[in-house]
């Protein structure tokens, strides 16, 4: 969430407090725990979030959290992002979870394009709720005979999975990267080997890139645990790797990994770790990604891994393994090997 939009939706809210629907139910899409909040406490309020280290800190706070978008709410908000396709997916979400009368809600930064969405969002009703303040715009519609479903329903399908230019995979708006393959994914590929067996691991692994190419080299794999944070990747996971379920027992896993795996004596590991969180950018995270390749891996089990070239991960790979080999520097990234300790 943009904290500055966020606040110019709370300070919108107090002006019209008749949009708070007391008793009501409040919907919060891509909701994250943060205090602002408590503007919604007098009702009942429904945080969404497919993101998994989001969604816990939200149930650890004691909001009701779901993973689908339920309907008939009173009021949905909405912080918005630069992504054209993830917001007009969740302007469609959020629309068709109203009952009738209800508003939605989306807060935006104007150096994120708020008059061009608010625009889009225009085109489903002559009557558009409007504030400007911060540097942010406010703007929503009500749920009412002004209302063009037939807008809203196509908003709806821009989420809709579909094919990635080149590929046989499929993906999604509201997953990162969602619509290309990562170059450094790709340069990683070209430096596994084909004889990946036995037991693995795909850290985040996203739509599940690496794990299709990891089973489409190699028939010797024989278990795959494909661990990823973000739901909708998850879902795009399993429809990209059932073609390999006959073969290769493959577990799912909506976990975000630095919190801890249970997984333990695996004979591989293949990663591109991220650094955002969300839409933040924290340079540790890949760091903890390795910390934790290294706990599951067996003595003398290996990672695969590719990152940004600018980011430190020789040296913690170091402190945690025993062997490490940088394969290549190329592109911006840096593929590296490294073996567990016997």
């Amino acid at each position: 969430m943009s904290g500055r939009a966020l606040e110019t939706l709370v300070g919108f809210l107090k002006l019209q407090p008749d949009l708070l629907p007391k008793g009501g139910r409040v919907l919060v899409l891509r909701a994250e725990s943060r205090p602002e909040l408590e503007i919604f406490s007098g009702s009942e309020v429904i945080c969404h979030q497919t993101l998994k280290g989001d969604y816990d800190r939200l149930a650890m706070h004691g909001y009701k959290v779901a993973a689908e978008v339920p309907c008939e709410v009173d009021l949905c908000v909405f912080i918005g992002t630069k992504q054209k396709e993830e917001n007009l997916w969740n302007f469609g979400l959020g629309v068709r979870s109203l009952a009738r009368g209800g508003v939605f809600l989306c807060a935006l930064p104007n150096e994120l394009g708020a008059g061009r969405f608010e625009r889009e969002l225009a085109i489903c009703s002559s009557d558009v709720i409007s504030y400007t303040k911060n540097r942010c715009r406010v703007f929503g519609v009500r749920k009412d005979d002004k209302l063009k479903e037939e807008v809203v329903a196509g908003w709806c399908a821009r989420g809709d999975p579909r094919l990635i230019a080149g590929t046989e995979l499929k993906s999604r708006p509201g997953i990162f990267g969602w619509s290309k393959v990562d170059v450094g994914s790709e340069l990683l590929v070209e430096h596994l080997p084909t004889d990946l067996a036995g037991r693995g691991a795909d850290l985040g692994a996203g739509y599940g890139y690496l794990s299709y190419k990891a089973l489409s080299l190699s028939m010797k794999i024989q278990e795959l645990h494909v661990v990823e944070a973000e739901g909708l990747a998850i879902e795009m996971a399993k429809v990209n790797l059932a073609q390999f379920a006959q073969r290769c027992r493959l577990e799912f896993h909506w976990l975000d990994v630095v919190a801890g795996l249970a997984l333990r004596n695996l004979d591989w590991v293949v990663m591109n770790p991220p650094f955002h969180a969300g839409k933040v950018v924290r340079m540790s995270l890949g760091g903890k990604f390795v910390v934790q390749a290294s706990k599951i891996l067996r003595p003398g089990g290996q990672l695969y891994m590719v990152g940004n070239s600018h980011l430190p991960y020789e040296s913690t790979l170091r402190d945690h393994f025993a062997q490490v080999e940088l394969l290549v520097e190329a592109k911006g990234f840096n593929v590296f090997r490294a073996c567990k300790e016997s």
